[in-house]
């Protein structure tokens, strides 16, 4: 074979090689998007004529490997994912009215755009995978002695802009300043430093943290003094089903109450949140704003929780209407 010849040939593997390696390249990122798990829990912001509202989508994998779903109180049905193409449907009863609702969206990076639907029009319908809730949030009521004295204490946790746990603890007297905070394999812990008249000393607090139970200790100059409490408003964080019935029918609701007693509750396909949730001497009160577009009403709910189980009645403009409800999980989703 000449010399020319072989470079002719060697010049053709070298195409064939480098043509390989490109259409693996190109190939790459399309079996990466393709892959992207969409079996999780996703918070959706809805745009709900030009009113923002929210919506708790979960999306599961049956045995068989076709998908499942499930938004609020809702079963979806035709769940499926085409690469990265989401697809499925809604259906809303009252009563004995249907309405269907049908999503179709994009999968990328752990985002989910797309539309919902219906005979009344479509409305964009966005996602995110939703974030786990620290189970230390929320106001714990503290009890410890020093000495012979008797000492109730709050203990406030919430979430800062970044994430990153925040507290204030709180007694009848001194001041305190807390940093520190982490939550780490369920167990609390902070650095606190106090003043009390003149005296100013540090200390650290470790407790465990057990559904609406916090049991720990506080160390410092006087030693390890055991401090434990409850969360404030424990027994009604979890998620609810409430029912309520009208001239339209029954109509089954999801009541979602998070450790530190922000809430948002189930109402005309989308979730809207609660303020002012209050849970005193068995009482239930709270209040939210709802409504389409520019067109807005209040609606209130006052009731009686009694274990698992809690009554009562919503008041609106157009009247009162009484509801009933079980909690179906008791911790938030």
């Amino acid at each position: 074979m000449n010399a020319a010849k072989r470079h002719r040939r060697a010049g053709s593997r070298l195409v064939s090689a480098i043509s390989v390696i490109v259409l693996a390249c190109v190939a790459a990122p399309w079996r990466a998007a393709a892959a992207e798990d969409v079996t999780r829990d996703w918070e959706l912001k809805l745009d709900m004529g030009g009113r923002e509202t929210f919506g708790s989508l979960s999306i599961s994998k049956k045995a068989d490997g076709s998908l499942a779903g499930k938004w609020g109180s809702t079963e979806l049905s035709d769940v499926k994912l085409d690469g990265q193409k989401l697809s499925f449907v809604r259906t809303l009863r009252f009563g004995d009215q249907e309405f269907r609702m049908t999503y179709e969206g994009t999968l990328k990076d752990g985002v989910l755009s797309g539309t919902i639907s219906s005979e009344r029009g479509s409305f964009s319908a966005n996602g995110t995978r939703r974030k786990p809730i620290s189970p230390a949030l929320g106001r714990w009521d503290l009890k410890y002695a020093i000495g012979d004295r008797e000492i109730s204490a709050t203990l406030a946790v919430s979430a800062g802009p970044g994430g990153a746990l925040e507290a204030k603890w709180t007694t009848e007297t001194g001041e305190h300043v807390v940093s520190d905070v982490k939550l780490e394999g369920g167990k609390l812990s902070l650095a606190r430093k106090s003043k009390i008249g003149e005296r100013e000393f540090e200390s650290t607090y470790e407790g465990k943290v057990d559904g609406n139970k916090l049991t720990g200790i506080i160390k410092g100059q006087l030693g390890e003094i055991p401090a434990s409490g409850q969360r404030v408003g424990g027994d009604l964080v979890g998620t609810w089903e409430l029912t309520t019935t009208t001239e339209r029918g029954t109509r089954t609701s999801t009541l979602v109450v998070q450790g530190d007693l922000t809430a948002r509750y189930e109402l005309f396909g989308g979730e809207i949140p609660i303020k002012d949730i209050k849970l005193e001497g068995g009482q239930v009160t709270f209040s939210a704003e709802a409504g389409f577009g520019d067109q807005s009403f209040k609606l209130e709910f006052k009731g009686k929780l009694e274990g698992t189980t809690l009554k009562g009645t919503f008041t609106t403009p157009r009247g009162t209407r009484e509801a009933t409800g079980k909690k179906v999980s008791p911790t938030t989703i």
